[in-house]
C-alpha cells in the first residue's frame, strides 16, 4: 500500500528540498551563464542587466515624410495664408545630415530620416505644396516637437534596460536589437532527463500495435509487432511540456522493466541533467521499479510515494545526488496532471523564472461528477458560451465534463480545461459553479476555427 500525501504537501516538500538544494549549489558555483544568439535567445533568461551604450535613438528623426522646419517660420500658416519656405534641398536616409536649417528655409525627410542641426518639427507631406524647384508652401502651423523623435527619447546612455533575471521575448529582442546586440549571456537552460518504462512500449516509427497495420494514417514500421504492445505516449509529451516550459529535455528512451537497466539508465540521466522525469513503473506492482531504483541511486533517496489525487496517485519522487528524481505514472493523462501541478512549479525555481500562473474562468457543470471520498481530482472539461439572459445566470460558461480514463490521452487535446474536486467532496451536482483552470489561453476550442 502506498502512503499517501496530499498533493500540496507534496508541492510543498519538493520546493523546499529544491529551494536547499539551490541555496547549497549557489554557495559553492559561481553564477552561470551562457551567450547565445537573438536568434537563440527567445524564452531564455537574463544573465546579466542590459546597460544602453548609447542613445536610442541616436539622433533626432522624422516620425513622418514631409519638411524639417524651424517651428516658428510656420506660426499661423494656413490654406489660405501658407508659410512660404525655402527649398534647401533633401536629407536621403540613412545621411547624416551636417548641414544646418537656416531660419525660413526647409529640407525634405522622409520617416526615420536624420533632421538637420536647427530644425525642430516636421511638416506633414500632407501639408505642403510645391511653387517650384525653389519654394515651398507650408499650409498648417507646426509646434516645436512636432512629429519628430528627439534622441534619447527611449533610451538614455547607460540606463539599465533590461534587469537580470528577465524573461526574453519578442519585446525584449527588440530592445536588444535596437542597441545593436548579436549576442546575449543568458542563464543556462534546465536540463531535463525524460525516461519511459515498460515492456509494451515501442517508439513511434519503430513499431505499431496490430490494430493499427491497415490505418489510413498508420505509422511506418515493422509489420510483425506482438500483440500488446503500445507507442511511448509519455516520452514525447513530456518533452514537448519540457520544452513548452522553456527547459531542454534529454531523452533516454524506453528502458524495460528490469531494475539493472532503470538503474543504470537513472545514472545516466543524473549525470547529464539537472531534473529527471521517469514514466511508468511507480505503481506497488512487482515489476515497478522506479521507487527502488531512486532508493539505490544516492541519499536521501525516495521523499514521497503515493499522492491523494486522481489522476496520479502513484507518483513518487526523491532525490539522488543532489538532483530530484519524479516518477510520474504510466497513464499519459495522469503523467501530464502530474507534470502541471509538480514538475512546473520546480522547473520553475530551477530556471529562476515566475511560476506559470494559468487562466481560469467561473462556470456552470452540465451534468453531476460523482468522486472518490478522500482524493483530490482533477475533471476535464469543454465550455460552452452559457445563456446570459436566463434569469439568474451569473457566469458566462458551462462546463461539460469529458468522459475519460487516465490511460486514454485523446480527451486531454480536445478539452477546454480542468476542474478540480476537493478531496473532502463526494461530487458536484449538475448547475454547480465551479473555477475552470484553462489550457490553453487562447480560449475553448469551440471558438477556434478548424
Amino acid at each position: 500500500m502506498l502512503k499517501v500525501l496530499t498533493l500540496d504537501k507534496a508541492r510543498t516538500l519538493l520546493l523546499d528540498e529544491l529551494e536547499r538544494l539551490v541555496s547549497e549549489r549557489h554557495t559553492t558555483v559561481a553564477a552561470p551563464g551562457e551567450t547565445v544568439s537573438l536568434a537563440q535567445a527567445c524564452g531564455r533568461i537574463l544573465a546579466e542587466a542590459i546597460v544602453a551604450p548609447f542613445d536610442v535613438p541616436s539622433f533626432d528623426r522624422s516620425q513622418v515624410d514631409g519638411l524639417a522646419v524651424r517651428a516658428a517660420d510656420t506660426f499661423g500658416a494656413s490654406e489660405a495664408l501658407p508659410a512660404i519656405l525655402n527649398w534647401a534641398g533633401e536629407v536621403a536616409m540613412g545621411q547624416v545630415a551636417t548641414q544646418p536649417l537656416a531660419a525660413g528655409a526647409c529640407f525634405g525627410v522622409a520617416t526615420g530620416g536624420m533632421l538637420p542641426p536647427g530644425a525642430d518639427a516636421m511638416v506633414m507631406i500632407e501639408d505642403v505644396e510645391q511653387i517650384d524647384d525653389e519654394t515651398r508652401l507650408v499650409t498648417r502651423s507646426v509646434a516645436p516637437g512636432s512629429h519628430v523623435t528627439r534622441r534619447g527619447d527611449d533610451t538614455r546612455t547607460g540606463q539599465v534596460v533590461l534587469s537580470a533575471g528577465r524573461c526574453l521575448k519578442s519585446q525584449e529582442i527588440g530592445v536588444l536589437a535596437a542597441l545593436g546586440l548579436s549576442q546575449v549571456r543568458v542563464m543556462p537552460q534546465v536540463r531535463v532527463g525524460i525516461l519511459s518504462t515498460g515492456d509494451e512500449l515501442v517508439a513511434a516509427g519503430c513499431a505499431r500495435p496490430d490494430h493499427l497495420a491497415n490505418g489510413a494514417h498508420a505509422a511506418t514500421g515493422p509489420e510483425n509487432v506482438p500483440p500488446g504492445t503500445v507507442f511511448d505516449v509519455n516520452g514525447p509529451m513530456l518533452a514537448a511540456a519540457v520544452r513548452e516550459a522553456h527547459g531542454l529535455p534529454v531523452e533516454f528512451g524506453i528502458v524495460h522493466d528490469q531494475f539493472e537497466d532503470l538503474a543504470t539508465t537513472l545514472q545516466h540521466a543524473l549525470d547529464q541533467t539537472d531534473l529527471v522525469l521517469i514514466s511508468g513503473g511507480s505503481s506497488a506492482g512487482v515489476r515497478d521499479y522506479v521507487e527502488r531504483a531512486i532508493a539505490a541511486a544516492g541519499q536521501p533517496g525516495v521523499l514521497l510515494h503515493g499522492l491523494a489525487v486522481k489522476p496520479g496517485k502513484p507518483t513518487v519522487a526523491g532525490i539522488c545526488q543532489g538532483k530530484l528524481v519524479i516518477g510520474l505514472p504510466g497513464h499519459p493523462v495522469a503523467a501530464w496532471f502530474m507534470f502541471e501541478q509538480l514538475v512546473l512549479p520546480l522547473l520553475a525555481v530551477l530556471g529562476s523564472r515566475t511560476p506559470v500562473q494559468r487562466t481560469k474562468v467561473q462556470a456552470r457543470i452540465t451534468s453531476r461528477i460523482p468522486s472518490n471520498h478522500g482524493r483530490e481530482e482533477f475533471v476535464l472539461v469543454r465550455l460552452m458560451p452559457a445563456d446570459i439572459s436566463d434569469a439568474g445566470q451569473s457566469v458566462a460558461w458551462l462546463a461539460e465534463p469529458l468522459p475519460t480514463r487516465s490511460g486514454l490521452i485523446t480527451q486531454l487535446s480536445t478539452s477546454d480545461g480542468y476542474l478540480v474536486i476537493a478531496r473532502d467532496s463526494e461530487g458536484l451536482e449538475a448547475g454547480c459553479e465551479v473555477d475552470v483552470t484553462l489550457l490553453q489561453e487562447g480560449g475553448p476550442s469551440w471558438n477556434k476555427p478548424i
